[in-house]
């Protein structure tokens, strides 16, 4: 049988999750505000717009895949 309360590395875990989490969506409005800069898609700036992109979906996969481990915890956390 599955236990239903958080082990200690699980806490340890969730309690870091919180800040990362607001990290990476403090990146990923920052990367937003930045492609939202009319600017970048002049033609002698491409490549720094494609390396947005890519940092941004990065970011993104990487918000996503906190978010998800941090709802386990927390659903756990609260059975």
């Amino acid at each position: 049988k599955a236990s239903k309360t958080l082990t200690y590395a699980e806490r340890l875990e969730l309690d870091k999750l919180t800040p990362k989490l607001e990290q990476l969506e403090t990146a990923v409005a920052a990367l937003q505000q930045s492609l939202n800069d009319p600017g970048i898609y002049q033609a002698s700036r491409q490549t720094e717009l494609t390396d947005l992109n890519q940092r941004l979906a990065t970011t993104q996969a990487q918000l996503d895949k906190a978010f998800e481990r941090w709802s386990e915890l927390e659903e756990k956390s609260n059975a």
